[in-house]
């Protein structure tokens, strides 16, 4: 019987040490293996993977993470979608970027029907998601927090693309909520982001060889800062955009402005709700603008406007 224990002892003491068969560590080769074997859905453990080289998605993948995290252990990109790729989504998952050095941690690039749904992105050092020209795709019901440090930094950051939605995202402890940068005929909606250091939401054109952004429809989001002396920037900051509406949002607390135009024209900023913020309401640079009727260029009207230091 003595002996029986003994040899029991020994075999649990194996089974549960470092090198037993329990220390399996689970990689991005574990997950990309799957994606190579899977027909369409591949669906995750509810596990924790740790990332040391970036896990690439194929077109036709639809990712279910399950409720799995991938958390970096390197300094480089967590996910990335293959360049081109289309037909291809990412769910219910958690990616971790555990503060390292890391410029992206969930890159995809130049694709199209895209759909990432329920995706937590989480302390990273620089952006949590970027979409470089991505089209026809949507970012709906995800959470980003802690995530940016330094200028341009962003939880979710459209760069160019059209026809694209950004729909009730939400996000704690941000360098910038949502921005952009040449994004085009695309909804933002309905999306919530609370103690922004920057802009809650932030939309500007793609460079000097690509005059304005146009068709940026802005509607019921939030901008809340709970400490409006943390904040250097404002609610909804539209830098060379036309033809596009900002209405039916809330922005509160930032040090800066409510909403700002600047060098945009023939957009409509209507029904906001600007509280507490360090400058003005509304501002508009190099601009044009009608507040009274909008029969030219920015209308500006109908906001509720409170604790600002000046209205617009």
């Amino acid at each position: 019987m003595k002996k029986l224990l003994i040899a029991g002892l020994v075999l649990f003491l194996t089974l549960f040490s470092v090198g037993g068969v329990s220390a399996k560590v689970f990689t991005q080769a574990d997950i990309q293996a799957q994606i190579a074997e899977g027909q369409g859905e591949v669906k995750l453990g509810s596990i924790t993977y740790y990332i040391s080289a970036p896990v690439v998605i194929p077109s036709g993948i639809d990712l279910d993470g399950n409720g799995a995290e991938l958390r970096a252990v390197t300094n480089t990109r967590i996910i990335v979608s293959e360049v081109g790729a289309s037909d291809l989504s990412i769910s219910k998952l958690r990616v971790n970027g555990d503060k390292r050095d890391i410029d992206i941690l969930v890159l995809l690039n130049q694709n199209q029907n895209v759909d990432v749904d329920r995706v937590t992105v989480e302390n990273g050092k620089h952006t949590g998601m970027f979409l470089w020209d991505v089209t026809d795709s949507s970012v709906t019901r995800s959470t980003f927090n802690n995530n940016g440090e330094i200028g341009g930094d962003s939880a979710l950051f459209f760069f160019g693309g059209r026809f694209n939605e950004a729909y009730r995202n939400k996000g704690y402890n941000n360098q910038n909520g949502i921005s952009s940068m040449g994004l085009e005929y695309s909804d933002i909606n309905q999306n919530k982001f609370i103690d922004t250091k920057l802009d809650a939401y932030n939309f500007t054109n793609k460079g000097t060889d690509y005059p304005h952004s146009v068709g940026i429809i802005a509607t019921q989001n939030i901008g809340y800062n709970s400490d409006r002396t943390q904040s250097g920037g404002s609610g909804m900051h539209l830098n060379r955009i036309k033809n596009s509406l900002a209405a039916y949002n809330i922005l509160e607390g930032f040090g800066a402005h409510g909403i700002v135009f600047d060098g945009s024209s023939f957009n409509d900023a209507s029904h906001n709700s600007i509280k507490n913020t360090g400058w003005s309401a509304i501002v508009a640079y190099a601009t044009y603008n009608d507040l009274t009727n909008g029969s030219a260029n920015n209308r500006i009207a109908d906001n509720l406007i409170e604790d600002a230091c000046q209205t617009q």
